[in-house]
C-alpha cells in the first residue's frame, strides 16, 4: 500500500514538472520555434519584352535560413536573394525557376515563363490621374517596347509637352479630352492606343491621409492632404478639439490625452469651390499595444 502511495505521489509530481516545464518553454519568448517553409508564386514586372529589355522577378517566402537559388534555359540573370533581373538576347520562351532551400533542407521550386521577341508590343498609355483639374500638369507614358520605336502623340487641343515615350497635358477648359499615342518600328509597323481624360473646374481631393493614425499622447501623428486645384486654401479642424501645428497641405496632429479624434480638412479653390474630407485618429496611453 505504501509502494502504491508512494509512486502515485512520485507520478503526481513527474506530471506537474511537466506541465510547468511546457508552460514556461510556451511561454518563454527567447525559444525558438521552427517555421515551416512557406514559397508563394514568382510576380514579374512584365511576361513579355523585347531583346535585352529588363524584368524584375520576386519571390516571397518564409522558413528559417533560406536561400534562393535561380535558374533560365535561356538568357541571363542578376539575382539578389529572393529577387533577379532577366535579360536575353535572343528570342523564345524563358523558362525561369526558383529553388528555395531551408536550413532543414527543405525545398520548393516555383517556376514562370517570359516571352522574349523582336516584335512591336505597344501595351497602353497611362496618366497620373483620369479625372485632372483645369491648369494642372498631368504626367502621360505610353508602354511600348521593339526596334527603334517612334511615339507620334496627339490630342483634341494643342495642350501637350511631349518627349518620346512620355507627354504632360495641361487642360484649359472642362470637357473630354482624348489623347492618341501611335507607335511606329524600324520595320514600319504600327500600333495605336488612345486614353480619355476628363477636366473639371472643382477642386479634386484624392486623398487624406493620417501616418500613424494609432498614436501615443504627447506624440505627433503627420497628416497629409493630396488635392489638385486652381490656388488651394486648406482649413483643418479636429473633434473634440486637439493641436494642429503648420499650415498647407501637410500639418501635425498632437494631444495629451487619450480619445478618439476626428480630424476634417477642408480645401477651398481660388473660385470659392470647396470640398473635404476626414480621417481618425485613434490616441492611447503609452503602456497600450
Amino acid at each position: 500500500m505504501k509502494k502504491q502511495v508512494v509512486f502515485s505521489l512520485l507520478l503526481m509530481i513527474l506530471i506537474g514538472a511537466c506541465a510547468k516545464e511546457q508552460i514556461v518553454y510556451n511561454e518563454n519568448p527567447f525559444v525558438k520555434t521552427r517555421k515551416d517553409l512557406i514559397v508563394n508564386t514568382i510576380t514579374t514586372s512584365n511576361t513579355v519584352v523585347n531583346l535585352h529589355d529588363s524584368v524584375v522577378l520576386r519571390l516571397v517566402a518564409q522558413g528559417d535560413g533560406l536561400q534562393y537559388l535561380w535558374s533560365a534555359n535561356l538568357g541571363t540573370l542578376e539575382t539578389n536573394d529572393s529577387v533577379a533581373v532577366f535579360r536575353s538576347g535572343v528570342t523564345g520562351n524563358a523558362e525561369i525557376s526558383c529553388r528555395v532551400v531551408d536550413q532543414y533542407q527543405h525545398e520548393i521550386i516555383k517556376s514562370t515563363q517570359i516571352t522574349v521577341t523582336t516584335d512591336l508590343l505597344f501595351t497602353g498609355i497611362a496618366a497620373t490621374d483620369t479625372l485632372v483639374p483645369l491648369n494642372y500638369p498631368i504626367a502621360i507614358t505610353a508602354y511600348a517596347t521593339g526596334d527603334d520605336i517612334v511615339f507620334d502623340w496627339s490630342a483634341n487641343e494643342d495642350l501637350m509637352q511631349i518627349n518620346g515615350a512620355n507627354a504632360v497635358f495641361t487642360a484649359t477648359s472642362p470637357g473630354q479630352y482624348t489623347i492618341d499615342c501611335k507607335v511606329t518600328d524600324k520595320l514600319g509597323n504600327t500600333e495605336s492606343r488612345q486614353l480619355v481624360l476628363t477636366a473639371t473646374d472643382l477642386p479634386i481631393f484624392k486623398s487624406l491621409v493620417a501616418n500613424p493614425d494609432v498614436v501615443v499622447k504627447g506624440l505627433f501623428s503627420d497628416l497629409i492632404a493630396t488635392a489638385y486645384g486652381d490656388g488651394l486654401s486648406y482649413q483643418w479642424r479636429c473633434t473634440p478639439d486637439a493641436n494642429i501645428l503648420g499650415e498647407g497641405p501637410q500639418v501635425k496632429f498632437s494631444i495629451c490625452h487619450s480619445d478618439r479624434f476626428k480630424v476634417t480638412c477642408t480645401i477651398t479653390d481660388k473660385s470659392g469651390n470647396r470640398t473635404f474630407k476626414e480621417v481618425f485618429i485613434q490616441v492611447i496611453e503609452g503602456d497600450e499595444n
